[in-house]
């Protein structure tokens, strides 16, 4: 018997028995990023749809190996501090874009943005 990677099981090796050979086994498949790269995170904390707070706080939710970049309005894309939260302060009163994306920090690949739209009233 040879395991899925080509080498020989140590029983076939050392000559003594398997002592799980007749046990069930289970394979899971590989876990890897998508072809087209991370998928975008799913933001879930955000304020109101309309708010007279002229500051606002995002969470989303983390996964591993990921960074995330955010942005506020048309600003440019900026690395997050932390890896599931963006906070701004100090906004002017109007419609605001909130934008995070993810990305892989082995590859540098990026996901889609995921978008939330409110009103500073």
């Amino acid at each position: 018997m040879t395991s899925t990677t080509g080498t020989a099981h140590p029983s076939e090796t050392s000559g003594t028995p398997d002592p799980y050979a007749d046990a069930p086994t289970t394979m899971l498949p590989a876990m890897r990023a998508p072809a087209d790269g991370p998928q975008a995170p799913r933001i879930k904390q955000a304020p109101p749809g309309t708010t007279t707070l002229p500051a606002a706080g995002f969470s989303w939710v983390p996964a591993a190996g990921l960074g995330y970049e955010a942005k506020l309005d048309d600003a440019s894309w900026r690395a997050c501090d932390g890896d599931w939260y963006a906070i701004f302060i100090d906004l002017p009163a109007g419609p605001h874009h909130f934008y995070v994306r993810s990305v892989d920090r082995t590859s540098g690949a990026r996901s889609d943005a995921a978008r939330y739209d409110w009103v500073v009233g």
